[in-house]
């Protein structure tokens, strides 16, 4: 893109981080999380949940945390982002926690985070 003068948009870097997250590849995904602050896309929520979802499936819980504390919409996706995160890397207790945090920081869960809980709680 940047020999044809061409500049990546948020769909750009959400795609290229997806496959970051596919290919487990947390180094390829933390230049391009680089790569998205330099070009001003650090605040596009989208964007960062992204980001946090290839940390938390890459099993880089911290670098998640850190992208979740940032997120300035909360919404359901990014909490169930985290929960995932910390299950699948078998935090359990952990993935508990923060569906208690989401309840009281006043998010509403959706059906897909009342299935993990419950999973985590089986």
């Amino acid at each position: 893109m940047a020999s044809e003068s061409l500049k990546p948009n948020s769909s750009t870097f959400t795609s290229l981080v997806q496959v970051c997250t596919v290919l487990e590849d947390v180094l390829m995904g933390s230049l391009l999380h680089s790569q998205i602050i330099k070009l001003g896309f650090s605040g596009n929520v989208v964007v960062q949940t992204s980001v946090l979802g290839m940390y938390s499936s890459c099993g880089d819980l911290e670098s998640a945390r850190r992208i979740f504390e940032c997120v300035n919409d909360g919404d359901a996706v990014a909490w169930n982002t985290m929960i995932v995160g910390s299950l699948r890397n078998d935090k359990i207790e952990d993935g508990l926690i923060l569906f208690r945090s989401m309840l009281m920081y006043g998010v509403d869960p959706t059906q897909f985070t009342y299935s993990m809980v419950l999973n985590a709680c089986s």
